[in-house]
């Protein structure tokens, strides 16, 4: 922070005490850079404490933490892709197969049914 304005140099010592407020801040989500910029931006034009300032500022602004990253089951091993979206060639119906064809319907229409002669 001192190299963005030197009024914001801290102690060791006042490191070290603030160093826990930080590490909240970065294991919530927010980058070093966020961080920063949140405690160098707009600073008073006359500053008395540079500790007192960066503590009221991290404890203050404390971003709630980001929401899990939902876990996706792994893939089963062997299992495969469902098949693509085909068009049907009898009634332009969307259905999934391995190749292009008929849907359901259609084939169950053209099936020569026992006793009854097939429509060409």
């Amino acid at each position: 922070m001192r190299r963005t304005d030197e009024r914001l140099t801290l102690s060791r010592r006042e490191v070290e005490r603030l160093a826990p407020v930080v590490a909240e801040w970065l294991d919530g989500g927010a980058s070093a850079a966020t961080v920063n910029r949140m405690l160098t931006v707009d600073l008073p034009g006359e500053l008395r404490s540079a500790s007192a300032l960066v503590g009221y500022r991290l404890r203050e602004s404390l971003p709630l933490p980001l929401p899990a990253v939902p876990v996706f089951p792994a893939p089963e091993v062997g299992r495969s892709r469902p098949h693509p979206f085909q068009d049907c060639d009898g009634c332009d119906r969307v259905f999934r197969a391995p190749e292009p064809g008929l849907c359901r319907s259609c084939r169950a229409e053209r099936l020569p049914v026992a006793g009854v002669p097939a429509v060409a």
